[in-house]
């Protein structure tokens, strides 16, 4: 069976770029590389994933849009 994806959009805490992203509901990244600056970055505090800190959308929000 196929993991359905939708996107959601990340803002690089560190230059501000912004990157649309294919989200898998099993997926819960922890890391992820700016494209345009190159700098990683991490989860930030009491967030679980790197949507909920630096996404236009909340993890608990791609799974309920998975659901539908």
């Amino acid at each position: 069976m196929m993991n359905q994806l939708t996107q959601a959009t990340l803002t690089c805490p560190h230059c501000q770029a912004t990157e649309i992203i294919s989200v898998d509901a099993s997926d819960s990244k922890q890391f992820h590389q700016c494209v345009q600056c190159h700098r990683p970055y991490g989860v930030s505090k009491n967030d679980c994933c790197i949507l909920c800190s630096y996404g236009d959308v909340l993890c608990s929000q791609v799974d309920q849009n998975l659901a539908s």
